[in-house]
């Protein structure tokens, strides 16, 4: 957020299949709220809903300079997968992705 993104949830989020991929939604519980560890429950701007576009795991890092393109599949459809744990910039990756920073396979398609 800091860098420009929407909010769609903290948390909890809500994963269903839509016309164009994978959508996901807020829970109404939860709309506008972040938890800020050592602060609280603070209110800030949100959106409804957002298309995925990307997976970015934060429990495995990868291990090549130069990694071949994984994929992560929900609800029947393969999004390109990011290994994030131990990358210090991820977070400016993660932006330069959004802005088809990297060749990637369309979202959304099945690769079966």
């Amino acid at each position: 957020m800091a860098m420009g993104a929407d909010l769609v949830a903290d948390d909890a989020v809500i994963i269903e299949a839509g016309a164009h991929g994978v959508m996901l939604k807020c829970p109404d519980s939860i709309k506008g709220l972040i938890e800020a560890r050592g602060v609280g429950l603070i209110t800030v701007p949100s959106i409804s809903q957002a298309g995925l576009a990307f997976v970015v795991d934060f429990d495995k890092t990868a291990t090549e300079r130069l990694p071949e393109l994984e994929t992560y599949g929900i609800l029947g459809m393969d999004y390109p997968l990011i290994r994030g744990k131990n990358r210090p910039g991820i977070c400016a990756v993660i932006w330069c992705l959004l802005g088809k920073g990297r060749l990637v396979p369309s979202a959304g398609t099945n690769q079966t």
